[in-house]
């Protein structure tokens, strides 16, 4: 063996010796160290579980949230859908009330339309028949008047068939037996009646029954013959007044467009019998 291998052998032994005595200090060095470690190591396992752990229990308190969320999410949309049906519902039951209310209200209407129509009707056709019946008794007076001679009875004779009537005789029926009845108008000219309330004897009482008779102008009461006159005072019960009071003289006066005193005060208003 040379020199320089005796040399390499011993650095290499004083090599292992260094490198035996470096590996003892530093397995001294690492225990420690090591156990140190593991406790970190596994406090940070331990933490880390309990930080798993923590974010396994959020998560399930986010899902369970997120199903609460939903959960409410649904009851609410089971309310909306709920109400909007319910004020739907509401809508259309005021929608067919209101339409009820209108077609009952049009019905009323029409129904009250038609019943007045009926009525307008009724009222036309008894005006007409009144209006024929009226001109068939004036055309009947009118007739008689005109083929009937009917002989101007003086007071006595008047008298005697008066007392020949019965006792429920109608004033028509003496003033049939005792003169002729003037022919009546079926209505006045186109320009109204004459104020007959302006013959002195005529009031509005007298007015209406001559109206009711068919006379309604000056010119009519004018043109009355003895008989007539007769048949009048008789209809009104006050024989022999006309011809005091001289209606037939007044009217006269009156249809040509003239005055008398009784017609002026009753013109100025002097006279209350004759007002209305």
């Amino acid at each position: 063996m040379t020199w320089y291998n005796v040399q390499l052998f011993f650095l290499m032994l004083v090599a292992v010796f260094i490198g035996l005595f470096i590996g003892c200090r530093l397995r001294a060095w690492w225990e420690p160290q090591d156990a140190e470690r593991r406790n970190v190591f596994k406090g940070l396992s331990n933490a880390f579980s309990g930080g798993a752990a923590k974010l396994s229990s959020g998560a399930d308190a986010v899902k369970d949230k997120a199903a609460d969320a939903k959960a409410d999410a649904a009851k609410a949309k089971a309310a909306a859908e709920a109400k909007a049906k319910s004020e739907a519902k509401k809508a259309s039951d005021a929608a067919k009330k209101a339409k009820d209310e209108a077609a009952a209200k049009a019905k009323a209407a029409a129904d009250a339309a038609k019943k007045k129509a009926a009525d307008a009707k009724d009222k036309a056709a008894d005006a007409a028949k009144s209006a024929t019946a009226k001109v068939k008794d004036e055309a009947k007076a009118v007739a008689k008047s005109a083929t009937t001679k009917v002989k101007d009875l003086t007071d006595e004779e008047a008298a005697e068939r008066l007392a020949a009537l019965p006792e429920d005789a109608t004033p028509e029926q003496k003033a049939d037996a005792v003169g002729a009845r003037p022919a009546g108008l079926v209505s006045p000219d186109a320009g109204g009646a004459d104020d007959l309330k302006r013959i002195r004897g005529i009031g509005k009482v007298n007015e209406k029954k001559l109206n009711d008779l068919g006379i309604y102008h000056f010119r009519q009461v004018a043109a009355w013959t003895g008989p007539e006159t007769r048949w009048v005072g008789t209809f009104l019960a006050f024989a022999g007044r006309i011809e005091r009071e001289d209606w037939i003289g007044q009217a006269k006066v009156l249809a040509e467009g003239g005055d008398t005193d009784f017609s002026k005060r009753v013109d100025d208003g002097d006279v209350p019998t004759s007002k209305g």
